[in-house]
């Protein structure tokens, strides 16, 4: 409320405005960082668990000088194909279970070497 009678309504609406845009953007931003932390924690492990299988074969072929198959495994296994949204749904969990269908079938392109 205006006390001393020299702000006009328009004034006093927008400052309202602005400070109401102003608590909603802060809301919303913090908002997807505790979000994003939350994904980051739940999603490290998994990824880091992924990245060291995916090294394991590729070192694999590598060590065995099967280059046509390592450069194959490697691209077949790049982040874009692991993260695929074919393999993810819309809110970034797994529509599979247990291991990612794309290591399971290098690994089992492993085994079928060492049979």
């Amino acid at each position: 409320m205006d006390v001393w009678g020299d702000e006009e309504p328009g004034q006093l609406a927008k400052i309202k405005r602005d400070h109401t845009n102003a608590g909603y953007l802060d809301g919303i931003t913090r908002s997807k960082e505790q979000s994003l932390q939350g994904g980051f924690d739940e999603g490290y492990p998994e990824g880091a668990a992924m990245g060291l299988e995916v090294g394991r074969i590729i070192g694999y072929f590598q060590g065995q000088g099967l280059r046509d198959i390592e450069k194959k495994a490697f691209d077949e296994l790049s982040e874009a194909s692991l993260f695929n949204s074919q393999y993810y749904n819309a809110d970034a969990t797994p529509n599979f279970q247990g291991t990612h269908p794309l290591i399971k079938k290098w690994q089992d392109r492993v085994q079928s070497f060492n049979v």
